[in-house]
C-alpha cells in the first residue's frame, strides 16, 4: 500500500532532521580529537583480527572429512562478518553432534564474538547523533553507543577479550576432536600449535593492557595528589601572608 502524502512528508522530515543531526554533532566538534579517532583504529584493527580468528577456524573445520556437505561459495575470509559467525555455529554444532563432543562453550564464545561485532558495526556504520540533552551518540538502525573515549576503549578491550574467548574455546574443542577422531594430523597438530600460540599472544596483549591501564590511572591518582598538594602549599603560603600582614599590623598598633 502506497504511504499517504502526509505519512511520506513526514518520514522524509524525520530522515532529514536525523541527517542534519548526525552533521551538527560533527560540525560542533562534538567528537574526533586525537585520542578517540586513535581508538577508532585501535578498534578497527582488532575487530579485523577478530573476523580473521572466525575465517581461520571456520576452515580448520572444513577440513574435516565428516563436514564435507558444507559447501562455501567462496573463502571464509572474503565473506561478510555475519556469514562468517553463522557459518562457524553451524560448523561447531553439526561437529559436537557427529563425534558427541561438548560444543557449549565455543557457542558461547561464538555469540559473545557476534555480539561485539554488533557494537563494532554501530560505531564503523553508524551515524553521530546529538540527543537533547547534549550526549553525543553513534546510531545504526536501532543501537546507539556512546561516542566518547572511555566508551570506546571499553569496546577495544572487549573485542580483544573475544578473540581471546574464542580462541581459547576452539583450542579446546579442536583438542578434543582430535583425540577422539584424529583426521589429517599432518595438518591439525601444527595448526592446534599455531593456534595455542596465538592464544598466548592474545593473553599477554590483554595484559600488557590492563597492566598500561593501571598504569595510566596510577598516573592520574598522581597527578590529582600533585594537584592538591600545590593547592595546599599556596593556601599555606597565602595564610602566612596574612598571618605575617596581620602581625605588622599589630606591631604598628602597638608602637603607636
Amino acid at each position: 500500500m502506497r504511504p499517504s502524502n502526509s505519512d511520506w512528508k513526514k518520514k522524509r522530515l524525520n530522515q532529514l532532521v536525523s541527517t542534519a543531526q548526525a552533521l551538527q554533532g560533527r560540525i560542533l566538534g562534538a567528537f574526533g580529537n586525537d585520542d578517540e579517532l586513535r581508538e577508532i583504529g585501535r578498534i578497527t584493527l582488532q575487530f579485523a583480527d577478530l573476523e580473521d580468528s572466525i575465517s581461520l577456524i571456520c576452515e580448520v573445520l572444513l577440513m574435516r572429512p565428516e563436514l564435507r556437505g558444507f559447501h562455501t561459495p567462496k573463502a571464509v575470509l572474503q565473506q561478510f562478518f555475519t556469514m562468517k559467525v553463522d557459518l562457524l555455529n553451524k560448523l561447531t554444532i553439526a561437529i559436537g553432534v557427529l563425534r558427541s563432543i561438548d560444543s557449549g562453550a565455543l557457542e558461547k564464545a561464538i555469540e559473545n564474538a557476534k555480539q561485539t561485532g554488533e557494537l563494532r558495526n554501530t560505531i564503523i556504520h553508524g551515524c553521530l547523533n546529538k540527543r537533547g540533552d547534549g550526549t553525543v551518540v553513534f546510531q545504526n538502525k536501532e543501537n546507539e553507543f556512546a561516542a566518547e573515549l572511555g566508551a570506546l576503549r571499553l569496546l577495544s578491550g572487549k573485542i580483544l577479550q573475544a578473540n581471546e574467548k574464542l580462541t581459547a574455546a576452539f583450542v579446546t574443542f579442536y583438542g578434543e576432536l582430535m583425540e577422539l577422531e584424529p583426521s589429517a594430523v599432518e595438518v591439525e597438530r601444527p595448526m592446534l600449535q599455531f593456534l595455542n600460540s596465538r592464544l598466548k599472544l592474545l593473553e599477554s596483549t590483554i595484559k600488557l593492557l590492563t597492566s598500561k591501564a593501571v598504569a595510566e590511572e596510577c598516573q592520574k591518582d598522581l597527578d590529582a595528589t600533585k594537584k592538591k598538594v600545590r593547592s595546599s602549599q599556596a593556601s599555606a603560603r597565602e595564610a602566612k601572608k596574612r598571618l605575617k600582614k596581620s602581625a605588622e599590623l599589630r606591631s604598628s598598633s602597638d608602637g603607636a
